[in-house]
């Protein structure tokens, strides 16, 4: 049995700082991992849906979303204070204006 989806709140303020998903993961759910310390994820490129607010509130400074990817929901990234509007370069591109819409 692998794991291929992350649940609604799985790991919501827990303070995790770094999380590697292994890459059966194909969906990321609602406040997945919402307000923790996360700096470092590692999006698999198995992953084609992010929650709603999945990853708000961590202290990302830059994150990385596959091209695979085909669904974020909103405020999939909101409150991350540190992420910088800058680094949405490397957004999967079918999403960059929301994402950096989102961030602020």
């Amino acid at each position: 049995m692998y794991l291929v989806e992350v649940g609604q709140m799985m790991r919501q303020n827990q303070y995790f700082t770094s999380i590697q998903l292994p890459d059966t993961v194909t969906s990321i759910g609602e406040n997945a991992f919402a307000y923790n310390h996360l700096q470092n994820i590692n999006i698999p490129n198995s992953v084609m849906t992010i929650g709603k607010e999945a990853f708000a509130g961590n202290d990302f400074s830059t994150i990385e979303v596959s091209e695979n990817v085909n669904t974020i929901n909103d405020g999939a990234f909101k409150d991350c204070k540190k992420l910088q509007k800058d680094k949405a370069s490397r957004c999967n591109s079918k999403f960059r204006f929301n994402f950096i819409w989102q961030l602020h």
